[in-house]
């Protein structure tokens, strides 16, 4: 069987603010064989300005072409064994193969936002607190998808009725206010030797403030470090 391994986000887009994504097709945006003739034909600059208005509706291109990714999927399985499964904000893992780790190539995301915040590099997040974060381990996504793949196979699945699995954590949403919380304890708790400063985060919506605390908490003692760093032939 094939299990294409899309978003939660790939339907998350402005008009659908408040409400739930299902897990059924949705409408694509422009039929994605065009799109790809128009990509491989049409001037760069053209087509990026073509972009901004065929995903206006999206919040960015990347869950964009993941919700014409999951078109393709649609109209090109015929007789194949295939499903879809939908993954929120994958960090770390749960249990295996330890708990807490995560492959070096994807410590950029939300793991490396996490890391930045419990090392004391991080401090300052222009974010609105009371918004929920859908974040699952990636063992358990991993896991979905091995399950997903063994029933695709067993329902000999086609082109109409092809299954689509959401992962997320609505059973146990987090909010961005908690997770500082969380944060600030448990990285208190369990300090690091790599941490450089004391962990706490500062949480605002006004970029203005965002902007000043940026410089003041992640700027200026970033430039003292590796002033020291340079003064003493040490890597900055």
């Amino acid at each position: 069987s094939i299990v294409h391994v899309s978003t939660a986000y790939s339907h998350a887009t402005h008009s659908r603010v408040g409400r739930a994504v299902k897990e059924q097709f949705y409408d694509s945006p422009v039929p994605p064989n065009a799109f790809i003739d128009l990509a491989e034909t049409i001037d760069e600059n053209k087509l990026e300005n073509m972009m901004q208005q065929v995903k206006a509706d999206w919040p960015n291109a990347y869950s964009f072409s993941k919700a014409l990714g999951e078109e393709i999927v649609r109209s090109e399985a015929e007789n194949l064994p295939i499903s879809i499964v939908r993954p929120a904000i994958v960090i770390s893992s749960y249990r295996e193969p330890l708990p807490g780790w995560i492959d070096p190539m994807n410590s950029l995301g939300p793991s490396g936002l996490i890391l930045g915040l419990m090392t004391g590099i991080i401090h300052v997040l222009r974010t609105r607190q009371n918004i929920v974060l859908s974040l699952v381990p990636a063992d358990l996504v991993t896991n979905t998808t091995l399950v997903a793949a063994c029933e695709t196979a067993k329902a000999q699945t086609n082109k109409d009725n092809i299954k689509i699995y959401n992962i997320t954590n609505n059973r146990n949403p987090l909010l961005w206010s908690e997770l500082g919380n969380v944060l600030e304890t448990f990285g208190r708790k369990l300090i690091t030797s790599r941490a450089i400063w004391y962990c706490f985060t500062i949480q605002t919506t006004h970029k203005f403030l965002f902007t000043i605390l940026f410089w003041l908490l992640h700027y200026v003692p970033a430039f003292i470090v590796d002033t020291a760093c340079r003064l003493t032939n040490r890597r900055p």
